[in-house]
């Protein structure tokens, strides 16, 4: 089975024996569940310093690499910023500050809305985490999203395609996006939402192309390789 965690991803084994009550273990017969560990994607979606959001879900403030530091309830817009700290608006005009990036975390059935998204207006909804960071490329607002999730939102080709063409399609640009994902493009995100890398436009793109769903579902975990390798799935769509 899968797991969602944090990176690397990694696969490992768990052995065990079956047992009876009242019987002792009996003899290791091979048997094993196997357990991948998979790590989220890191998209960078606007060089931006200050969001104002919502969710259709409960949201849980976390500062990165440590605790909770407060709640958003569902649909209360609040917002995001950096101006040399990290600073969260709440609902209300009560403020929090924090010496890390502050991750905005939802139920996984929840969307995201960005209400001033900075570019590519009409698609500004997401699945997943979204925080603002800073780093060697500026502050970027990046949506840290699974990657099953993220091929979903994918606007690289028409919904109207036959599903198999759409299925190739979702191989390539997993892979491609793995790849992103063992180099990123910095330590901010590991992937443009752009023709830069691959056009993820998440959420509303998700169900204005109800194909997409589908095609991802039907080939989770297939990507091309070269080798034992990750193959560079260049495409034009």
């Amino acid at each position: 089975f899968t797991l969602l965690g944090t990176p690397p991803s990694v696969t490992y084994y768990e052995f065990f024996a079956p047992i009876a009550e009242g019987i002792t273990w009996m003899r290791d017969i091979g048997l094993y569940w196997g357990i991948t560990v998979q790590s989220p994607i890191k998209v960078g979606l606007t060089n931006q310093t200050s969001v104002a959001m919502r969710s259709s879900g409960t949201v849980t403030l976390r500062a990165e690499g440590g605790g909770v530091i407060g709640t958003v309830g569902a649909n209360q817009q609040f917002g995001l910023t950096y101006d040399g700290q990290y600073v969260v608006n709440l609902p209300g005009g009560g403020v929090l500050n924090s010496g890390a990036p502050v991750r905005a975390e939802q139920p996984v059935d929840a969307v995201m809305t960005v209400d001033n998204i900075a570019d590519n207006g009409a698609y500004n909804r997401f699945r997943g985490v979204l925080y603002v960071k800073n780093g060697s490329p500026g502050a970027w607002l990046v949506n840290e999203v699974d990657l099953e999730l993220y091929l979903r939102g994918m606007g690289e080709v028409p919904d109207s395609w036959p599903m198999e063409a759409i299925k190739a399609q979702t191989v390539a640009a997993r892979t491609f996006a793995a790849r992103k994902m063992q180099a990123p493009r910095n330590e901010v995100f590991a992937i443009y939402d752009t023709v830069s890398d691959q056009v993820y436009n998440g959420y509303n793109s998700e169900v204005a192309k109800p194909n997409h769903t589908p095609a991802s579902e039907s080939t989770r975990g297939l990507v091309v390789r070269y080798g034992s390798d990750l193959a560079q799935t260049y495409y034009s769509s």
